[in-house]
């Protein structure tokens, strides 16, 4: 890896490009996935709305079926 990160398998692999980016994963995923299911572009009114989501995905632990759950029920989702 350029960062100097080693890696044998697929897990080990997942765990040099999680390393610190956690997070910034986390709100790229988001929104990704809600531009994607409002069928738009975020606009910075949004933006509040990601940074929610991005906090209720790690109380529940990032898992992506949490992602697609947090994303249906937010409030630009259900107003688009």
């Amino acid at each position: 890896m350029p960062g100097g990160g080693k890696f044998t398998d697929i897990v080990s692999f997942k765990d040099v490009l999680m390393a610190g980016h956690r997070d910034q994963l986390a709100r790229c995923l988001t929104e990704k996935l809600l531009t994607y299911s409002m069928g738009r572009t975020l606009e910075p009114a949004d933006d509040p709305y990601v940074e929610q989501i991005v906090a209720a995905l790690k109380q529940r632990g990032g898992g992506l079926r949490d992602l697609v759950v947090l994303v249906a029920g937010s409030e630009p989702f259900r107003r688009k």
